[in-house]
This record gives C-alpha cells, sequence and structure tokens, in this order.
C-alpha cells in the first residue's frame, strides 16, 4: 500500500509568501473533506488496519522525492494537475485567501504562477507500507 507522506513544498523554503503554511492548511482541509466523502484518509494508521486484516505488518519508511528548480515540463505539468485537484478537494474547507493563493499559483499568466515561476520545485514524500498474508 503507497500513501501520501508527511511533507509536500511546491516552493522554496526561503520564500516568504506562507506557502508552507497554506500546505498544512490544505493538507487538513483534504484530509477532512475526504474523510466525509468515504475516501481514504491519509492519515490513517494503515500498519493497524493491516494487522486487524490479519496481515504481518513489514514495516514502513518515508520515501522522499526532490524535483528541483527549474522543473521540467512533464514535473511541471505534473504539480499544476495535483494543485487542481486539491483545489477541488479542499475548496469548501479552505477560506477565501487560500483559494485566492492557489488560484494564482495555477494562474498561467501570474508571476507567481506555477506554469512560469522559475523556482518551482517538488519535494513530496510518500510512505510504502509493507505487509503478507
Amino acid at each position: 500500500m503507497l500513501v501520501p507522506g508527511p511533507s509536500f513544498s511546491v516552493l522554496p523554503t526561503t520564500d516568504s509568501t506562507g506557502y508552507t503554511e497554506l500546505f498544512e492548511r490544505v493538507d487538513h482541509a483534504t484530509a477532512h473533506s475526504l474523510d466525509h466523502v468515504g475516501g481514504e484518509h491519509v492519515h490513517a494508521d494503515w500498519s493497524a488496519q493491516l494487522v486487524n486484516a490479519g496481515f504481518t505488518d513489514l514495516g514502513t519508511r518515508d520515501s522522499v522525492f526532490a524535483f528541483d528548480a527549474p522543473l521540467d515540463t512533464i514535473h511541471r505539468e505534473w504539480l499544476l494537475s495535483h494543485l487542481r485537484r486539491v483545489r477541488m478537494i479542499a475548496v469548501e474547507r479552505l477560506d477565501s485567501a487560500d483559494i485566492e493563493v492557489i488560484d494564482n499559483l495555477l494562474d498561467a499568466s501570474s508571476p507567481t504562477g506555477i506554469a512560469i515561476r522559475p523556482d518551482a520545485l517538488i519535494h513530496t514524500s510518500r510512505r510504502p507500507y509493507a505487509a503478507r498474508a
């Protein structure tokens, strides 16, 4: 089983626009929204659930993926697609200021938009859970 890990960033940590805090709020909003539409909760205790289902837990560890700036076309398109999905899932749980920031990141003509920012990056992680029957 593979679930999103605890970290996700799209701009350098030296960026002072509050994106780190935004994505913490987005993470909380998407997890809450998915819980209420029957989706999988990314923060569930998957190890316990696998054991409860009769499997032997073999452990987990985060795998970190870093695609530094400048992003190539494929990674930039993936990031834009990801941000569109995040916006769709979290829109009802974020305030208008957060939605405006995400919309600016998605705006191809905005100087702060991911499509043209030279400092856009993807730092994320995935958490694989291994178990055997």
